[in-house]
């Protein structure tokens, strides 16, 4: 018979799972907005600056999980349980900025003339949909065990992330399969109420 984990071998479990989001967050990121300048699709760019904002995020989350571990002292004597639910607010925050951000984007490179993007952007986004899902799966159920708000909120993240590149899949199959450039911005348009 196994003993039930504790409180603190739970709360290392999200640690490591806000790790895990920090590391490949990062690589997706790089490796989306490279291939985003490189093959002209904003849309993918787009993703590649969401996919930093899930690093800033899964950092916050990954602090407050620090400090909401750390015992009652004088200056907070029911401890620090606090900083869970802050560090999944600045991620609501960080989330909202981002959206109106690409939205603003978006419209503009609208109405403004630009190049076709490149197919080769298209593999990118086969790779990181489901890398995204499945990172998504496996942090929201370690938010559940731990009741973590913020990881809850980092799982969405990762899941808007998710969507996001499917937006941008479509928009530059739509963008090359019609010749209208325009397909790419639109996508990233149609993203930014999902991250919102």
């Amino acid at each position: 018979m196994t003993a039930s984990p504790t409180t603190e071998q739970m709360v290392k479990g999200g640690l490591r799972s806000s790790l895990l989001g920090i590391v490949i967050n990062l690589t997706l990121a790089m490796v989306k907005c490279v291939t985003g300048l490189v093959g002209h699709s904003f849309a993918l760019l787009t993703d590649g600056i969401e996919s930093f904002l899930d690093v800033i995020s899964s950092t916050v989350v990954y602090w407050g999980l620090r400090l909401a571990i750390k015992p009652p002292d004088k200056e907070h004597p029911y401890g620090h349980g606090k900083a869970d639910p802050i560090a999944a607010a600045v991620v609501g925050v960080a989330m909202i900025a981002a959206a109106i951000g690409i939205a603003a984007e978006s419209i503009e490179l609208i109405r403004t003339p630009h190049k076709l993007p490149h197919a080769f952007t298209l593999w990118v986004l086969v790779c990181v949909v489901p890398v995204k899902a499945l990172l998504s799966r496996y942090v929201s159920g370690v938010g559940r065990k731990i009741e973590s708000s913020a990881l809850r909120g980092d799982a969405w993240h990762h899941l808007s992330d998710a969507v996001i590149s499917a937006f941008a899949f479509v928009g530059i199959s739509a963008a090359l399969w019609t010749g209208d450039p325009t397909a790419d911005d639109w996508a990233a348009l149609c993203a930014a109420p999902i991250i919102l």
